[in-house]
């Protein structure tokens, strides 16, 4: 076998495999037998910046503009700027590319394939692929792009492996290969075809051939020449070991993917570019401006991840957790002084002291009573009789009624002078009778627990009033806080929970981006230019991770100033771990995007995880109280063990010594190093 520098032109019908090919050679895909090496190396290896690859599609990313695409692959090949700006100043001349500062999407799509073109060539590669490149491409360009490839292969060295349907172009090939189904039909330069097939035109030759393949022929010699054709190489002038050809078993029935002794070599040149090849950071940190631009360059994306975390802490804060107030209740006051009716009788209360204990059971006791009430608390609608106010609850109109028995105020002096002397009639007279509707279980927990506390109130003011001791009618119990606070409302229980729900939740989003560029095309030709896994999977973590601490110090700036957000622990701690969680949601976002095909896949598996999370996680509704076998599955959810080690830290003051703050700490290592491993394995599978 022989190595040379030549034009290959590969041909054959739409299906054939000819993209499959190529795909093979720049390693994207594996044989399922046999090799193929470049430069004698396994494709995808290493190598990369000596292969420049063109795909069938553009596969650009729309929004970047064309200096930036250029700039971008130039990167990742490891080339240096003042290189990058020379080659972009000499391809856009060449190719008669717009303005650099044009956006791709703005272009036509002639324009979109000379820029994918030059994609290819900016870093002037040893061996270049191109698939269809001439599509919608006009004549003049396309003459003008065949003698820049005659002119490298020439005077350069280069190799050009390109696949077309512009047969009669392929004439200034070195060698042209015909494909049909998988198979290496012939393999020669076009004039030799042309010569022994006695035909001026070349898509004549190949169309006789197709025509010989699929029906076959009764002339021997071009049975013969068919079957010797099955292991030509390309011929050449040095002597050495790699060749630029495709070698085939005789067997007519092997498709290429079968082919036990398929080959395709070229020779192995030294690395051009010595400062900046292979080098890891060039290529991380092409992948965060990409990144960064994918970002900033869609505002409603922005909006969205930055924003609408620190919104919605902002409106939970403003809806969730404050007590009602202003709760329609009916009041039917059964012990009204002469004179006054239902209708009035709380504006005779308004004229009243505001306490009782200036005197011995001073005053209307049932005044007393709800003046115990802040103002705008309850909205008390008085009606004339209990069936009036059972009727409005059944309208909607109010949430419940209260009842003040017929002579309150002296069956309750008889109670507190007889004590445990009172009579029945005392003590059944001496009762409110309230009845609520209970469908609304948060509002009508909250009522009873006032009109209780309400109700102590108003007791131990008329024993003071009378000269006793107040703690005579107090319960015998005495609640004090270990952490937190007795008078401590809902917020504080679920400030914690929320701010993990979004920082966890909204970046499993980035799995749809991922499928975005999966589908377009643009990530396999990111990592045909030499970039790995590994690479992909820093710089998203590491841009990932900036989005992540910009939605937290948002979220905090709107819990500390405008809340006054307690965290009785440490608050570098607090947004660590909060940081970590995020950093959960990247990566989650990331395996589901590497096995899921399309963006509504991701959102359902999203909106899964979502209505999974909330309930289950232990930040709507304490664990104590979820039946225990479903306990073990809320210690399966990313969110229920971090959100323990948060809440202790925010509320209880605790530390990485604790043993629940630790532990969360390792649920949410362990949580990222599962994800960042399956994502691995399965973009590894699917690429």
């Amino acid at each position: 076998m022989h190595k040379l520098f030549c034009r290959y032109s590969l041909l054959g019908a739409s299906g054939c495999g000819k993209t499959t090919l190529l795909s093979i050679i720049i390693g994207m895909r594996r044989l399922d037998k046999g090799e193929v090496k470049v430069f004698g190396i396994e494709p995808g290896k290493s190598g990369a910046n000596t292969i420049g690859y063109m795909p069938q599609d553009i596969a650009l990313y729309e929004i970047f503009r064309i200096r930036e695409i250029l700039s971008y692959f130039g990167q990742i090949y490891g080339m240096a700027k003042s290189e990058i700006r020379s080659r972009t100043k000499f391809l856009c001349n060449f190719l008669s590319l717009p303005d650099t500062s044009k956006f791709i999407k703005d272009l036509s799509g002639g324009q979109k394939r000379r820029v994918s073109f030059a994609c290819a060539l900016i870093h002037e590669p040893e061996f270049l692929i191109l698939d269809e490149p001439c599509v919608g491409l006009d004549p003049i360009l396309r003459e003008r792009m065949w003698n820049h490839l005659c002119e490298i292969v020439a005077q350069k060295n280069k190799t050009v492996l390109i696949t077309t349907h512009y047969v009669e172009e392929t004439r200034n090939s070195n060698k042209v290969g015909l494909l049909c189904n998988g198979r290496l039909l012939l393999e020669d330069h076009p004039h030799v075809l042309m010569k022994t097939h006695n035909s001026d035109l070349l898509e004549d030759v190949i169309l006789k051939l197709y025509k010989h393949d699929a029906f076959g022929s009764d002339n021997t010699n071009a049975e013969e020449e068919l079957n010797n054709s099955r292991q030509v190489f390309v011929d050449g002038q040095k002597s050495g070991e790699c060749v630029v050809g495709i070698k085939y078993m005789r067997k007519k029935s092997e498709f290429l993917s079968l082919c036990g002794t398929s080959q395709v070599h070229v020779e192995s040149i030294p690395k051009t570019y010595t400062k900046f090849a292979f080098n890891e950071c060039a290529k991380i940190s092409a992948l965060l401006k990409r990144n960064f631009l994918l970002h900033f360059r869609q505002p409603a994306f922005v909006v969205v991840q930055l924003f609408i975390p620190a919104l919605q802490i902002l409106i939970f804060n403003l809806i969730m957790g404050s007590e009602p107030y202003g709760i329609k209740i009916g009041v039917v006051n059964n012990d009204i002084p002469m004179g006054i009716d239902n209708q009035t009788f709380l504006d005779h209360c308004s004229h009243q002291n505001a306490r009782p204990n200036s005197s011995c059971f001073g005053g209307d006791l049932s005044c007393s009573y709800f003046k115990m009430f802040e103002k705008d608390q309850v909205d008390w609608r008085p009606v004339r009789s209990e069936s009036e106010a059972l009727e409005n609850v059944h309208r909607g109109e109010t949430m419940g009624f209260l009842t003040i028995p017929k002579n309150f105020n002296k069956q309750m002096q008889n109670k507190l002078l007889h004590k445990q002397f009172a009579s029945n009639e005392s003590l059944l007279g001496s009762t409110i009778h309230i009845r609520l509707d209970f469908s609304n279980k948060l509002s009508s927990s909250y009522l009873i627990k006032e009109f209780h506390e309400r109700f102590l109130l108003f007791i131990q003011d008329v024993v003071a009033g009378c000269g006793e001791d107040p703690r005579l009618v107090t319960l015998p119990l005495k609640v004090n806080a270990v952490y937190g606070s007795v008078q401590g409302g809902w917020p504080e229980f679920f400030q914690p929970a929320f701010i993990l729900w979004i920082i966890f939740l909204i970046p499993t989003a980035f799995g749809i981006l991922y499928v975005a560029d999966v589908k377009a095309g643009t990530l396999d030709r990111t990592l045909t230019a030499g970039v790995k896994y590994y690479h992909l999977l820093i710089s998203i973590l590491i841009s990932e991770g900036v989005m992540t601490l910009v939605q937290l110090g948002l979220c905090f700036i709107v819990l500390l100033f405008g809340f006054n957000f307690q965290v009785v622990g440490s608050l570098s701690l607090t947004i660590f771990l909060c940081f970590l969680m995020g950093m959960i949601g990247v990566t989650l976002g990331l395996f589901i995007g590497t096995i899921c095909n399309h963006e509504m896949e991701v959102i359902m598996a999203v909106a899964s995880i979502y209505m999974i999370t909330i309930p289950a996680s232990g930040g709507v509704w304490p664990l104590s109280c979820i039946s225990r076998w479903y306990r073990v599955v809320s210690y399966l959810v990313p969110v229920t063990v971090p959100l323990e080690a948060i809440r202790s830290v925010v509320n209880r003051g605790w530390g990485l010594t604790d043993p629940i703050v630790w532990e969360g700490l390792l649920v949410m290592l362990g949580w990222i190093f599962i994800c960042c491993l399956l994502s691995a394995i399965f973009h590894k599978l699917r690429h």
